[in-house]
C-alpha cells in the first residue's frame, strides 16, 4: 500500500514472532503474551483486532481490556456465544455457530474482505469514487448488519 500512496500503513500481528511470544509466556505468563506487546507499541486511536473462537481466551481478553483502557479501538471476532470478548470489544464480528471450524472460516473471509478494502482505499479517494463492486464491497458494517439481520 505504501508504494501506491506514499503513506505508511502500520499494521502487525502479535503472533508472528515466536521467540518474543514464548519469552513473554515463559518469563511473565501466557495470559499476558499479547498485552505485554501492546504496552510497547499501542498508540491512542489504533485498531486492535482480537480473535478468539470461544470469546473467552484470557490472553486475548487482557489485550482488549488494555487497548480499551488506553484509547484504542477494539474489534473482536468470536464464535459460539461470543464469550466475554463479545461483551468487552467495542465492535464485534460474532459468528453465532457452535462449530469452531465454521466460525474460523467466516473470520478468515472477513480478513480477506478487510484486505480488499484496504487495497482499494489505498488507491482511491472515497469521496471521488463509487464503492468497489463485486464480493469485496467496502460498506458500513452497521448498515450491513442491519440489512442482514445480524447482531453487532
Amino acid at each position: 500500500m505504501y508504494l501506491s500512496t506514499k503513506r505508511p500503513f502500520r499494521g502487525r500481528t502479535l503472533v508472528d514472532n515466536v521467540g518474543l511470544t514464548f519469552a513473554y509466556a515463559n518469563d511473565v505468563s501466557f495470559q499476558d503474551v499479547f498485552v505485554e506487546q501492546l504496552k510497547n507499541i499501542l498508540n491512542e486511536g489504533d485498531l486492535v483486532i482480537a480473535i478468539s473462537g470461544s470469546g473467552n481466551s484470557e490472553n486475548v481478553l487482557r489485550a482488549v481490556r488494555y487497548a480499551n483502557d488506553h484509547g484504542a479501538v477494539t474489534l473482536g471476532l468470536c464464535g459460539y456465544g461470543g464469550g466475554t470478548l463479545r461483551q468487552i470489544a467495542q465492535h464485534v464480528v460474532w459468528v453465532n455457530v457452535n462449530d469452531m471450524q465454521l466460525a474460523e472460516d467466516i473470520h478468515s473471509m472477513f480478513g480477506h474482505v478487510v484486505m480488499q478494502c484496504l487495497c482499494f482505499a489505498s488507491t482511491q479517494k472515497w469521496g471521488d469514487q463509487q464503492r468497489p463492486g463485486g464480493a469485496a464491497q467496502c460498506i458500513n458494517p452497521n448498515e450491513a448488519a442491519a440489512e442482514a439481520g445480524w447482531q453487532s
